[in-house]
């Protein structure tokens, strides 16, 4: 008896997993063919005047950050990137072009925010690191982001970006004098020091 109840049981499990897939192939179903539907296009006149103002908003940051020879910062269609100073992002060293993406990054933030098609929340990934310990990289990709700049970068999230939520993993820690500014955690491997992680 006891055995025949454990049958029922998992028969009647089984009924619910059965009728549980057939719910979702349907739905599947039923989202594949919204997917053939031909939907509307993204137009713009001219794609270069969408561009614009990203562009002058790259090149504002940057120059509140002193990035060297920023100007004039533009877009390349052919590579989808921004040059600076007349060079691509990419021929920049690894810190540099970290350090522009996340002005890119921040820049297309604000842009977006001002339309109400963003919500102001951001994580930027060693943005000013230029490389890890055992990174084999060659010198020219060594590139050192000078300590004005970091100052810079930490003072402008601060000042600049305050109803935006900016998360940064970095391990160029900001200076002393920014920290009061910012919600600052310190991720250590010490339980007695800072926060531990």
């Amino acid at each position: 008896k006891e055995l025949s109840s454990c049958i029922r049981h998992d028969l009647a499990a089984l009924d619910e997993r059965v009728a549980a897939k057939a719910k979702l192939t349907e739905e599947l179903k039923r989202l594949g063919l919204l997917l053939l539907e031909e939907q509307d296009g993204y137009t713009a006149d001219s794609f270069e005047d969408a561009v614009k103002p990203l562009v002058s908003e790259i090149q504002s940051i940057l120059g509140r950050w002193g990035f060297p020879n920023h100007l004039p910062v533009d877009f390349d269609f052919k590579t989808r990137d921004i040059t600076i100073g007349g060079s691509a992002r990419g021929h920049f060293g690894k810190g540099y072009r970290a350090v522009a993406f996340s002005a890119f990054v921040l820049g297309l933030m604000n842009l977006l925010k001002l339309s109400g098609r963003h919500p102001g929340f951001v994580v930027l990934d060693s943005p000013l690191t230029t490389y890890k310990e055992g990174d084999e990289l060659p010198d020219e990709e060594r590139d050192e982001v000078s300590s004005d700049l970091i100052y810079a970068f930490y003072r402008d999230i601060a000042d600049s970006f305050k109803d935006s939520q900016i998360i940064i993993f970095e391990n160029q820690e900001p200076s002393m004098s920014v920290i009061p500014a910012l919600n600052y955690q310190h991720f250590t491997k010490n339980r007695g020091h800072g926060r531990y992680g």
